[in-house]
């Protein structure tokens, strides 16, 4: 039987973990996207901490994504966002670099 070797893991790591729950709205229609308010603050040589609340299509009456993925895509972070008829607030730390799909590693010399 072969152990579990977790530097051998997937090449790819996905999110490690995801959820979303959504009460759509069947009366929706398309309007557009304002972004009320947004700060970004710089964390480290890479990360950063963005908050945002914006307005847009009520294409939701509620939804809540938590999101726990660190690596495995570009700009990947641990983020909520809330949504409550058309408001969202979004909070994320992201790694301002880009994933290298071929190596399953970041890009390098990517910069805030």
């Amino acid at each position: 039987m072969r152990r579990f070797d977790s530097r051998k893991a997937l090449p790819f790591p996905q999110s490690m973990f995801r959820v979303s729950i959504k009460v759509p709205n069947p009366w929706a229609k398309d309007s557009p996207c304002n972004t009320d308010w947004n700060k970004t603050i710089i964390l480290s040589k890479n990360k950063a901490l963005e908050v945002q609340v914006w307005e847009g299509a009520i294409y939701d009456i509620f939804h809540l994504t938590i999101d726990l993925s660190w690596r495995g895509s570009d700009h990947a972070g641990p983020s909520i966002t809330i949504g409550i008829l058309g408001w969202e607030f979004i909070c994320k730390i992201y790694d301002s670099r880009h994933w290298n799909y071929k190596k399953g590693d970041w890009e390098r010399d990517q910069r805030l």
